[in-house]
């Protein structure tokens, strides 16, 4: 008895099945909001945590260190961190959900909210890695023209800034490319949350 179905059959068919249709109430859509606001605020109180410690770090080193290239490093990165914040509060703070919003409201409201943290993590390099860029290159620049003795008692060898540039440069990649993975997922999110939108 021949099969029905030979190889070629079952790989076309793995190709064109589809996902299940989505089914969720309003209550549902009302949690997925909620669990997404708790998400976006803690990443954003990490991101503010992170520039308040950068910040103080720049300080430091700008009173530390009497190097032009050293404290105009230092005020880059610090204005970076602070164009860095603006967006975030601009483009990424979170949104509340009212508990009485109809469902279709409710679908728009999380829809729209997951697209404007779709594009927020698209544009990672434009919003949050190059601004920094310009201070951070100043910064390990004016570390590799550091005499060996100085006032502060700081020596770094040449292979330490080497790591240090190899480090900043590979940090940078990781988060842009995680950024990158996590927008993909949420647009996975919104193509299944419009199919319930061209269902009502």
């Amino acid at each position: 008895m021949q099969n029905d179905y030979n190889g070629k059959d079952l790989q076309a068919a793995w190709r064109n099945q589809v996902e299940p249709p989505l089914i969720m109430s309003r209550k549902e859509l009302q949690q997925r909001a909620q669990r997404l606001e708790t998400r976006i605020r803690w990443r954003n109180i990490g991101e503010y945590g992170a520039a308040a410690v950068i910040a103080i770090l720049s300080a430091y080193f700008f009173l530390q260190f009497r190097s032009v290239l050293l404290r105009t490093g230092a005020t880059l990165i610090v204005a970076g961190v602070a164009y860095v914040v603006s967006q975030l509060v601009r483009h990424g703070s979170a949104a509340t959900l009212a508990a009485d919003v109809p469902f279709a409201s409710s679908l728009d409201f999380l829809i729209t909210q997951l697209e404007r943290q779709r594009e927020l993590l698209r544009r990672i390099w434009t919003w949050y890695l190059l601004p920094l860029l310009p201070g951070l290159a100043v910064f390990i620049f004016g570390l590799s023209q550091l005499p060996s003795s100085n006032a502060s008692g700081l020596q770094l060898s040449r292979s330490t800034i080497v790591h240090t540039t190899v480090a900043c440069v590979i940090g940078f990649a990781l988060i842009a490319a995680v950024n990158q993975a996590v927008a993909r997922k949420l647009q996975h999110d919104i193509q299944l949350l419009n199919t319930l939108r061209s269902e009502k």
